[in-house]
């Protein structure tokens, strides 16, 4: 969720960041706030499961291995062991996901489908 910068040791964030209005980075599983922010996580399922963090405040969520999210003051969150964690960035900042893929999240184009949902709940190019 857009915010200040983030106030993360370098070693936490992800090299060439370069939406410095969105805080981003690696935490234990047990944080519950991240910069202040509100932290939602999901319980991770394996699959392809998508869901907006702005209507599930809860945390967790609910079964889901990806957040979106548009609103300020919220940050999502996915949990990894040896699973890839991706994250993206709507056009100008405007919305973030979180997206657990495993293979079989990967076989089931998590990635893409959050793209999709994302640009379509959020506006934006699927492209960018």
């Amino acid at each position: 969720s857009p915010t200040s910068s983030a106030s993360r040791p370098d070693d936490l964030r992800v090299p060439g960041w370069t939406w410095p209005q969105i805080a981003h980075g690696f935490a234990p599983r047990d944080v519950t706030v991240a910069d202040g922010l509100h932290l939602v996580r999901v319980k991770q399922v394996h699959g392809n499961a998508i869901l907006r963090a702005d209507e599930h405040l809860a945390s967790p969520a609910g079964d889901a291995d990806a957040l979106i999210c548009g609103t300020v003051g919220i940050a999502v969150a996915i949990a990894t062991a040896d699973c890839v964690p991706i994250l993206l960035v709507a056009e100008e900042g405007r919305a973030v996901a979180a997206v657990h893929a495993g293979w079989r999240g990967s076989l089931a184009d998590i990635a893409a489908g959050t793209v999709a949902r994302l640009t379509d709940v959020y506006g934006g190019s699927p492209q960018r």
